[in-house]
């Protein structure tokens, strides 16, 4: 090894360095820097802000301050008491009632045990917002995990953008196509095929021709086997009998209008299963009392002459008595029509037992609501075909 020194990597301390002397061309940029950043300073302080742009954007913005706080920082009771008594007032009808001091829990009216305890007259009364509301109970509420998940909730919707005006209205604009039908939801066709499967036309039972109608072809892959299920296999097995009430109902978001009217199934063809039905005219929803008791049904059969006005009209599937109905209703012209499930839009009403009085008060004549056709269908198709 060799004893020669080895050259240190440690750098020299280097000295002071010398303030550079002012010149006159530095001092004139200095100063010049200067008051354009003064002249910057009061132009901001002139520049008046819009308090609802800054709340909006406060309360809209992904970027704003308020997702990246402590949440409790804003809303707890220190802010609350430097609210006035106006905006306080105003606050505590969105508050829920276990907000409030001296709230009691009580039991809902539909609850079994609500017709035996007497109810407590001083209870708040959850339903119907009193007149005087109490006070809040400042301590526990804006501690309490609830509200603290709620108010993060809130946060994270901020974050995500949900509460801007352009995600609302998409938001919006989204619904009312799912309700008048021009956007499919092709995603339920799939979940339903992949929860049942096609059969195949060997395995099904001796009257599946019957089933899915006499001139159909047995295709159950179009979209699940209970498509293929025709109304004449509902009423040829009972599902749908003489004296139910079929209550139609449709909401058309883009006109704003919601179209309810009532059917009563009257007579059923003994060979191919048509339904003779009954409806009220024009834009009346309701049927006749003299319809709905319990010898109702049959009346195409009978002497009993039917009431003025009454509609009747014969239908082999629910796309043609929903037609009928809107050419009766007579607000929803033919050619603005969108397309839609005609089976959703029918719920089946019936006694529980044959010449059941029931509620009289629901407008039915005391039936009660069986499902949608929709949902009949489908559990006929699967104790049928599946079970």
């Amino acid at each position: 090894m060799s004893d020669r020194p080895r050259r240190s990597t440690r750098q020299a301390a280097k000295g002071p360095v010398p303030a550079a002397v002012p010149t006159s061309n530095t001092a004139g940029a200095a100063s010049e820097s200067s008051r354009d950043t003064s002249k910057a300073a009061a132009k901001r302080k002139t520049q008046a802000v819009d308090p609802e742009q800054w709340l909006n954007s406060l309360f809209q913005n992904p970027k704003s301050i308020l997702t990246t706080i402590d949440i409790s920082d804003v809303f707890n009771s220190g802010a609350w008491g430097m609210l006035s008594d106006e905006s306080r007032g105003e606050l505590k009808k969105l508050l829920p009632p276990t907000a409030f001091v001296g709230y009691k829990p009580t039991l809902g009216r539909d609850h079994p045990a609500s017709q035996i305890e007497e109810k407590d007259t001083d209870d708040m009364d959850v339903d119907g917002p009193p007149h005087s509301l109490p006070e809040v109970d400042v301590p526990t509420f804006f501690t309490d995990p609830h509200f603290l998940a709620a108010a993060r909730t809130f946060q994270d919707h901020i974050y995500s953008n949900w509460l801007s005006d352009t995600h609302i209205a998409k938001v919006a604009q989204f619904n009312r196509d799912l309700e008048s039908g021009a956007v499919a939801v092709s995603w339920k066709d799939d979940q339903w095929l992949e929860d049942n499967p096609p059969i195949h036309p060997e395995l099904a039972s001796s009257n599946a021709s019957n089933a899915v109608g006499r001139t159909a072809s047995w295709n159950l892959a179009l979209a699940g086997g209970a498509t293929q299920i025709k109304l004449a296999a509902l009423v040829e097995h009972g599902i749908i009998r003489i004296g139910d009430v079929l209550a139609y109902r449709r909401s058309f978001t883009m006109s704003n209008l919601t179209i309810e009217k009532d059917v009563i199934v009257d007579d059923i063809d003994s060979s191919t299963y048509a339904l003779t039905v009954l409806a009220a005219p024009s834009t009346t929803k309701a049927l006749p009392q003299s319809l709905l008791g319990p010898r109702a049904g049959g009346r195409s059969s009978s002497t009993t002459p039917l009431p003025n006005a009454i509609q009747s009209m014969t239908v082999a599937s629910p796309t043609q008595l929903e037609g009928g109905l809107l050419d009766i209703d007579g607000r929803f012209d033919k050619s603005n029509r969108p397309n839609g499930n005609a089976w959703k839009n029918f719920s089946v009403w019936r006694w529980r037992t044959p010449g059941d009085c029931g509620d009289q008060t629901n407008g039915r004549g005391g039936r009660d609501n069986h499902g949608t056709l929709f949902y009949l269908r489908g559990n006929y198709y699967h104790e049928e075909f599946r079970g």
